[in-house]
């Protein structure tokens, strides 16, 4: 909605059903704005799915990160001990 308004898009939310504690509203906005209202949500929804994306991304090398330091733990601490590994 704070899209819409700094467009200048005149909107309204409406209830119009509240399931399991998953409460669903309706967006209205007149006929005659309805394209530019659209185009608006439609720029939300890709910066939305882009932040999604780039925090996924982050997530992702966080997780390898956090994997990798254990293992580079370990074998800091062999070096140091001069622990080999025989095969």
């Amino acid at each position: 909605m704070e899209r819409l308004k700094s467009e200048g898009i005149a909107s309204e939310m409406q209830a119009i059903a509240a399931e399991g504690g998953l409460d669903i509203r309706e967006l209205l906005v007149s006929d005659i704005l309805y394209e530019r209202a659209c185009e608006a949500s439609s720029i939300v929804c890709l910066e939305r799915g882009q932040y999604i994306l780039k925090r996924e991304r982050l997530l992702g090398w966080f997780c390898i990160v956090i994997g990798i330091i254990p293992l580079l733990l370990v074998l800091a601490v062999m070096v140091r001990n001069e622990i080999r590994i025989h095969s």
